[in-house]
């Protein structure tokens, strides 16, 4: 089993001496983690993972890394995983969730963008827009040999299906942070286009044990590697 508690529990019982350093590309992502996420042993970086590891002051410089849901927005996931491998110490841990090829259709994101294209309304403005978002598609095997191919000495990993149960205003939240045509549409529309978004949801994914709810299926390459 790969230990994700363990990677809790570190997080949970660091000292006031030990140090994170949070990193995205985005800067309002940045903004956003800021300012729930305080703390004098924190800070933030707006930069890109596929470049991490060219920052002098960053290589060789950090005992454990994790990436949640991050990957599989990077076009070139392997340079990512050079980066990344370089600002560990030699023995560092690091440990990744990303996104898993679903052959069951039941991932909505792509679906999301489906329906926005072909929306009266809104197509006329997501029409152009092409989304970075990809799966990760390779076997355990086949993860494994990448990451060793990427630098690092060894890496465990399975598979992880998982089903989220999201209200109304949980999955607006999440389409208005997580959906790339969001930013698209007009401000005064916004309220609108999540309520579309939302019906639409709820018509595919309704959960039929907790009504005015969807159940998403989801599935996570989950790797623990070692520098």
């Amino acid at each position: 089993m790969i230990p994700v508690r363990a990677y809790k529990r570190d997080a949970q019982n660091m000292t006031p001496m030990a140090h994170t350093e949070g990193i995205d590309a985005s800067e309002k992502m940045v903004t956003v983690a800021v300012k729930p996420n305080s703390a004098p042993h924190v800070t933030y970086s707006q930069w890109d993972a596929r470049a991490v590891g060219d920052i002098p002051d960053w290589r060789k410089r950090f005992d454990k890394a994790v990436r949640f849901f991050v990957l599989h927005w990077i076009p070139e996931e392997t340079q990512a995983l050079r980066s990344i491998s370089a600002c560990l110490k030699p023995g560092g841990q690091a440990l990744f969730i990303i996104r898993f090829e679903n052959r069951d259709d039941s991932f909505f994101l792509p679906r999301a963008t489906s329906f926005l294209k072909s929306h009266e309304k809104w197509g006329a403005f997501v029409e152009d827009y092409k989304s970075s978002l990809h799966f990760w598609d390779l076997s355990v095997p086949e993860t494994q040999k990448v990451f060793k191919a990427c630098g690092w000495a060894e890496a465990k990993c399975e598979v992880w299906r998982h089903e989220q149960v999201l209200s109304e205003i949980q999955l607006k939240l999440f389409l208005d942070t997580c959906l790339g045509e969001t930013p698209l549409i007009p401000a005064a529309a916004l309220e609108d286009y999540l309520q579309d978004l939302w019906q639409w949801a709820l018509d595919r994914y309704g959960d039929k044990t907790q009504p005015g709810h969807v159940l998403i299926t989801l599935e996570f390459m989950v790797v623990h590697a070692w520098k």
